[in-house]
């Protein structure tokens, strides 16, 4: 993947699929404060590369009693409970992980969690998106956020109400593609994420 400096976090059971569907998990971006070393010249640091994979493990090591909690972990949580409207166990919100992959789009690092990357950016990170929907074919993937999905510069096409469809080109295989609230939101819902996940994954 030529393009891609953020390599995704696939879970080791993703070609089996969650439920017999590869599920991609699609974030916005990383972020590195300004006192880290890194953030300006990240692309010299070929161990960041892995950053996002790393994120994810960190957050199954917590799972697991290896890791102290952290704020940003709640979503990850969220998201997997989501599939059953709230209720599952660490156990379960492991094994998920581990049959689904994720990706964050914006292929560098903002300085904060609050500051939105530029149009510009959100353009010249789609040639890395589309490496990354070929390599892993995913089945559906679920936008984590609508601030992302407005921003996102390739056309959707509407199935229903809430669950889209998008290709890079003509001849690609069409990849169906649900946006959600994010799950780190205020306003999340496991109800109505749980109605749009379970619609979307039956369609």
């Amino acid at each position: 993947m030529d393009n891609v400096f953020f390599t995704p976090y696939i879970g080791p059971n993703y070609p089996q699929g969650y439920k017999g569907k590869k599920i991609l998990a699609l974030g916005e971006s990383h972020y590195i404060n300004d006192d880290d070393e890194g953030r300006d010249h990240f692309r010299d640091y070929p161990q960041l590369r892995h950053f996002t994979s790393d994120i994810v493990q960190r957050y199954l090591n917590y799972l697991s009693s290896r890791m102290n909690y952290r704020g940003w972990m709640g979503t990850y949580t969220k998201f997997a409970r989501a599939f059953y409207n709230g209720n599952l166990s660490f156990a379960g919100i492991a094994d998920f992980w581990s049959h689904t992959a994720f990706y964050n789009y914006i292929q560098e690092p903002m300085a904060n969690t609050r500051q939105t990357p530029s149009k510009k950016l959100f353009t010249e990170c789609e040639a890395a998106f589309w490496e990354v929907v070929r390599d892993c074919r995913p089945d559906l993937i679920i936008v984590w956020g609508y601030r992302l999905w407005e921003r996102l510069p390739f056309p959707k096409t509407p199935l229903t109400d809430s669950l889209f469809q998008i290709s890079a080109t003509a001849d690609d295989q069409p990849t169906r593609i649900l946006p959600i609230t994010h799950p780190s939101a205020p306003s999340f819902s496991y109800q109505t994420t749980y109605d749009l996940l379970s619609a979307a994954l039956t369609e």
